[in-house]
């Protein structure tokens, strides 16, 4: 079963791990990238110092805090923090850069795998796999066998005026902005119920943004913002689509229609939901 973690749960789970770390801890370590958010938030929060592994370990620089090193630190031990663990490798890299400075390190991590030997010292919640996570589903490897929606995805949803407009919809494809977008891998399929007229208009988005995938898929004819239709047609698509394993549909409605067509799992990010 696929479990999706959106950047609100994030924040609640970040305030719960909050409740765990020791009070008289000196330093929030925090693992680059992601591990840095949570590693901020309780930074900020409980009014401790904040650092990465490499710079404090061998140099003893803070990012922020107040000090200007880690030799002005009161006692006490050094929390190194990162989002999630798997096999822990990156725990394990980041208590290597910390040896030698003669402190007790705790790691603590939001989301531990059920299945991990050594887990870390404190965690929020056990989530086995596969799991996805808001702040880095794009850029998974997933990406190489996913059916991506484009409108309220890749970009931001046309308003409604746009939507019915002829001249506003061409315009709003040309300068859409973007929300959530791969850079890391190529997207197997982007299947979106945009006409075909308008898939020049749409390659030229994704180049800007740097997007690349191997298909893209548009509807032909003039049958527009059905949600029965357009998910059936979503639904089929993918369905017919061996090498497809995850749909990430932006309408609640769609993806629970793509999922009962093709009977294959569907994330919506809008809602958080999971179809599957």
């Amino acid at each position: 079963m696929i479990t999706y973690v959106r950047y609100h749960d994030l924040v609640i789970d970040t305030m719960r791990l909050a409740r765990q770390i020791p009070p008289d801890s000196a330093v929030i370590v925090g693992i680059p990238r992601s591990g840095m958010v949570p590693a901020a938030m309780l930074a900020a929060h409980l009014h401790l110092p904040l650092a990465e592994p490499v710079a404090f370990g061998l140099l003893g620089a803070l990012l922020g805090g107040g000090h200007r090193d880690a030799q002005r630190l009161r006692p006490g031990p050094v929390v190194v923090v990162d989002d999630s663990c798997y096999m822990g490798r990156e725990l394990r890299s980041a208590q290597g850069a910390l040896v030698g400075i003669e402190r007790e390190v705790i790691t603590a991590v939001l989301y531990a795998h059920p299945d991990y030997e050594n887990k870390p010292d404190m965690f929020v919640r056990s989530i086995p796999g596969p799991r996805f996570f808001e702040w880095n589903l794009f850029n998974h490897e997933v990406m190489t066998r996913s059916c991506l929606d484009f409108d309220g995805v890749l970009c931001v949803d046309p308003t409604m005026i746009e939507s019915r407009d002829p001249a506003g919809y061409a315009q709003f494809i040309k300068t859409a902005e973007p929300l959530y977008v791969p850079r890391r891998c190529k997207v197997h399929r982007i299947v979106t119920h945009r006409r075909k007229k308008w898939h020049n208009n749409t390659a030229h988005w994704l180049k800007r943004h740097r997007v690349k995938c191997d298909r893209i898929t548009m509807r032909r004819g003039s049958v527009e913002g059905n949600i029965e239709v357009d998910g059936t047609w979503k639904g089929r698509q993918y369905s017919a689509d061996d090498a497809a394993e995850l749909f990430v549909e932006s309408d609640h409605r769609q993806a629970k229609r793509i999922y009962e067509v093709s009977g294959k799992p569907v994330i919506c990010p809008t809602s958080g939901e999971v179809y599957q």
